[in-house]
């Protein structure tokens, strides 16, 4: 009687809507930007939402929340807090499958969530 492992129902649904640079990001497009540079700077997908564009809900998930992105699972596996405006340096040694970001301008602060793959059920 192995019980199956509790999976976290899911926190937030959100889509991707653009990607590009900051402007992209700006856009306000109603889901997360793929922000190229950070994309390119890690080798691994970073998602970037503006949390008065609806990325609010960002700031409150924590390590083992579960969110779907286009539909597919994703687990937190780090939460992180940088200052605004950092270079992907201050993200070195994070490991996830891909990062989602949304910066708090009135704390100066980057919300930084890992996240990893949920397999499908």
């Amino acid at each position: 009687d192995n019980p199956d492992p509790i999976v976290n129902e899911v926190a937030w649904s959100v889509t991707i809507t653009n990607k590009g640079e900051s402007a992209a990001v700006n856009a306000c497009s109603g889901g997360l930007t793929n922000f190229l540079p950070m994309t390119e700077d890690l080798g691994v997908p970073v998602y970037a939402i503006h949390g008065y564009c609806g990325g609010g809900p960002v700031a409150d998930l924590q390590v083992d929340d579960v969110i779907a992105i286009n539909g597919k699972k994703y687990q937190v596996v780090s939460a992180n807090e940088f200052p605004i405006f950092s270079s992907t340096e201050v993200m070195q040694g994070l490991v996830a499958d891909i990062f989602l970001l949304s910066c708090n301008l009135v704390k100066g602060v980057s919300h930084t969530l890992g996240l990893n793959a949920v397999a499908a059920d």
